[in-house]
């Protein structure tokens, strides 16, 4: 709503007269309004009308209706609201009587007063509610504007990038004709320039649009002067335009169809790039400057001021200022940036993401050294990533900035030939993004792309599990033997189905040969790209645990529970249940063969690895030489009662010997 409108609505709420009460208390009995301000009117005594409001279910004191009708004509921007007003209001716009709910409102507008603002088509009916908050009842103003594009008067604001879409049904033509080809049912817009530079605005389709054959002209002004105009400089038959243009300055778009003799009416979209001038100032994002690969600048700063957002590193202050580019790579590497050869101390700092939804990748102050000068390194950028960059003076120092940038192309193991040597354990993450995909044939996993290669040499005969947990990406994993040119697939795994690894990582366990050199290939399902580890885990991840020898001397309730993972690198935990007496646990690593006891008839493990303790962990090394390892336990209750034997003269019961196997 303009100031304007506003200012009449409060000059009309003192001097035109309330209309009845309850005259619109229902949406069948609407009042018909204006385009304009309107009221005041009195909602004393009204009552609250169904449904409910969407925005606000608080409203006690009662409801009014109005209604009115757009101008005929395309797509405009509606604003209605009740500024003006003498208390807490709600307001919902609907498209019918019982029909849909447009947009609803709650305190949108000054204080507690309501606004809306929506796109609708000219010549739309429009039905306005209007609730008290609470209890809350009394005068208040129904202001309603409308600014339609079909004359420059009401050109719709576009920015940067893609707007729209824009829809030209209903449209006039206007005057004058155009000047490069027959124009008609033309809309208006205005953009404000964000640069100095070059604007270039184009048309294209919106894809469910029959308008595809557009014409476009640029003005200086309403009713000036014909900047540019053309008929089919863009995309087919759309239109595109470009013009030197000042910050801050409003430049308007008439775009219609072309119609030399039929005239068709529909949906188009708008894209807008201003691109900066070299010799402009590029203080704000929108306004960076574009810098490649080598030496850039120098780029003077002085006369910029302090950007949002922050800077999380070095100290620029309130009374300093940066400058703004944007950097696109043409090659996988990895982006160092620079302020080396700038006279005085820097700060700088890079971004993924466009302006208004910035992501800081990496800041620096000082390089260090004694040099002032800053540097950021970005790795595994690939071609085609885009980063916006800013530089300042520390604290307050102005002046000329130079720019360096290198890529430093990524030596990456894309291919067998250049497959990475791993070994046990974790493996550090790499990106695929710059990874091609070879020619081997993925027995497993969909589209996958952009594989990277990766050769392990096993230590000793058994099972090896290798898996991507931790990826930040979509992963497909096959272990192949052989050599380079004529490797054979031992496994093939999309999504682990199980163990630590998220679904949409990947795990496949083998069983290998001590001394051979195998092949490991992991690459994006779907091509997708991201980081990921490679870790290499011996055995298979489970082992066993089997009760295997009867102990001949236990009694009710006494045995062994166990918890845990006997896998190379976990742990397990023995427990002996039931004891009345003294506990006691033996974990033999040699697995000896149990013995007859020499008081009673018991089998019983030797006396090497006793502990006075009803739970032992067992911790297993992160190491190979475990493979197959069996581990023998047993527990016993010494004085418990009741007893199996007089062991060594003392009252004993024994558990069963349980043999825990590791791999």
């Amino acid at each position: 709503m303009r100031l304007s409108s506003r200012i009449a609505a409060i000059v009309a709420a003192a001097t035109i007269p309330s209309l009845s009460a309850l005259a619109q208390d229902e949406c069948s009995t609407a009042t018909t309004i204006a385009i304009g301000p309107n009221g005041p009117f009195d909602s004393t005594g009204s009552t609250v009308s169904t449904p409910a409001f969407t925005c606000q279910s608080n409203v006690q004191g009662g409801d009014v209706w109005y209604t009115f009708t757009l101008p005929a004509g395309p797509m405009g921007t509606l604003t209605v609201d009740t500024e003006g007003s003498a208390f807490d209001t709600v307001l919902e716009l609907w498209d019918a009587c019982g029909g849909t709910s447009i947009a609803c409102d709650d305190d949108g507008g000054t204080g507690l007063l309501s606004s809306i603002t929506i796109a609708i088509a000219g010549g739309s009916t429009v039905y306005a509610r209007v609730g008290g908050y609470n209890t809350a009842v009394g005068m208040h103003n129904v202001n309603v504007a409308f600014d339609s594009p079909d004359e420059c008067a009401g050109a719709l604001a576009i920015v940067d990038g893609v707007n729209g879409p824009f829809d030209t049904t209903g449209a006039t033509t206007s005057t004058p004709p155009s000047t490069c080809s027959s124009l008609n049912s033309d809309i208006w817009l205005v953009h404000t320039a964000s640069c100095d530079g070059m604007l270039t605005v184009e048309t294209s389709s919106a894809g469910v649009s029959p308008l595809s054959d557009t014409v476009m002209e640029a003005w200086d002004a309403c009713g000036g002067t014909v900047l540019a105009c053309d008929d089919d400089g863009g995309p087919g038959l759309f239109s595109r335009v470009t013009i030197p243009v000042l910050a801050g300055v409003d430049y308007y778009f008439r775009v219609g169809d072309f119609g030399a003799t039929s005239i068709s009416q529909g949906l188009f979209l708008i894209t807008v790039t201003n691109a900066p001038s070299p010799g402009g100032l590029n203080d704000e994002c929108a306004c960076a400057y574009p810098v490649v690969d080598g030496a850039n600048g120098p780029y003077d700063s002085t006369g910029s001021t302090r950007s949002n957002p922050s800077w999380p590193c070095g100290f620029v202050s309130t009374s300093g200022g940066d400058i703004w580019f944007t950097y696109t790579a043409v090659a996988c590497g990895d982006l160092t940036i620079d302020t080396i050869g700038t006279t005085f101390d820097t700060v700088l700092q890079a971004f993924s993401g466009t302006c208004g939804s910035l992501t800081s990748v990496a800041c620096n102050d000082d390089i260090g050294g004694g040099t002032l000068q800053s540097s950021v390194t970005i790795p595994g950028v690939v071609a085609g990533d885009t980063l916006v960059i800013r530089a300042a003076g520390y604290n307050t120092n102005f002046g000329p900035i130079n720019l360096n940038i290198t890529n430093a192309p990524l030596s990456i193991n894309d291919e067998c030939a250049t497959a990475l040597a791993i070994s046990l354990g974790v493996n550090p993450s790499q990106n695929n993004a710059c990874a091609t995909t070879s020619v081997e044939t993925w027995p497993c996993g969909f589209g996958v792309a952009n594989d990277l290669w990766y050769s392990f040499t096993a230590s000793a005969d058994g099972p090896y599990t290798f898996r991507t947990c931790g990826g930040d990406y979509d992963t497909v994993l096959e272990v192949l033997d052989g050599a380079c040119g004529a490797l054979t697939s031992l496994a093939c795994n999309d999504d682990a189905s199980s163990g630590p690894c998220g679904l949409r990582q990947s795990s496949a366990t083998v069983t290998l040969t001590m001394g051979t050199t195998y092949y490991v290939r992991v690459g994006g399902y779907n091509g997708a790209t991201g980081n990921a580890p490679v870790e290499v885990v011996p055995g298979n991840g489970t082992g066993t645990i089997v009760n295997t020898t009867a102990s001949l001397c236990t009694v009710p309730g006494l045995e062994l529970s166990f918890s845990g993972v006997p896998a190379i690198g976990s742990s397990v935990t023995t427990t002996l249940n039931g004891t009345t007496g003294i506990g006691f646990l033996n974990l033999d690593l040699f697995a000896p063969t149990p013995a007859l006891s020499p008081a009673c008839p018991c089998l019983v493990l030797g006396p090497g690895g006793w502990l006075f303790s009803s739970s032992v962990t067992l911790t297993v090394p992160f190491d190979i030489s475990f493979f197959g390892l069996p581990v023998q336990a047993q527990g016993a209750d010494l004085l418990g009662s009741p007893s199996a034997c007089p062991f060594a003269g003392v009252d004993t019961a024994f558990t069963d010997v349980w043999t825990i196997t590791i791999n």
